[in-house]
C-alpha cells in the first residue's frame, strides 16, 4: 500500500506565520534596470558581453515573509 499524504492544515493554521505579496511589477522594473548594468569582460583585450535591453519578462514574482522577518 502506497503511503498517503497527511491532510492539509486548516487555513488559519497553515498561514499563521506566512505572508505572501505579489511583487511582479516591482520585480520586472528591477530586473530591467539591473540586468542592463551587467558587463562581463572576456579573456582578451576588448572582449565583453552585456545585456543592452530586456524586452519581455514572463511569469509572476512573489515575496514570502515568515513571522514578519
Amino acid at each position: 500500500m502506497a503511503p498517503t499524504a497527511p491532510p492539509p492544515m486548516s487555513f488559519s493554521t497553515a498561514n499563521w506565520h506566512w505572508k505572501n505579496k505579489n511583487i511582479t511589477r516591482w520585480g520586472t522594473d528591477w530586473l530591467q534596470h539591473e540586468l542592463t548594468t551587467i558587463v562581463i569582460a572576456g579573456d582578451k583585450e576588448g572582449e565583453e558581453v552585456s545585456i543592452t535591453e530586456v524586452t519581455d519578462i514572463d511569469g509572476d514574482m512573489e515575496l514570502g515573509q515568515r513571522k514578519s522577518k
